[in-house]
């Protein structure tokens, strides 16, 4: 496991909420990880391949990338990472390289 390289100054966001049809409020499940619960309990082992081809909404795929630890210029370069969101996790990243002196990257590099 990872160690942060600084304290997280914003709690992690929620889920949405999703009524299940049987009066029932419930956290949105994201798709992929319900796909790997399911392999896991019936005995099978899923990879990243595999879970490529989950029918999968784009926001389940970009919120999985984030949660496994995805490198931010790694997850800007897959194809459901669409352009406005790639350059605002990218802004992020610069922002937070420049607090932190850990990356140094130019601000042409921006987009």
């Amino acid at each position: 496991m990872t160690k942060p390289l600084a304290p997280m100054t914003l709690p992690q966001p929620d889920q949405p909420l999703v009524h299940d049809g049987h009066g029932v409020i419930r956290f949105q499940e994201n798709v992929l990880v319900r796909a790997l619960l399911d392999a896991a309990s019936a005995g099978k082992k899923m990879d990243l391949n595999d879970l490529a081809l989950v029918k999968a909404p784009i926001e389940d795929r970009v919120q999985f990338a984030q949660l496994i630890g995805y490198s931010v210029s790694g997850a800007c370069e897959l194809s459901y990472y669409d352009n406005e969101h790639g350059d605002r996790v990218w802004r992020k990243m610069v922002m937070f390289g420049k607090k932190h002196r850990f990356v140094r990257v130019a601000e042409k590099d921006m987009v």
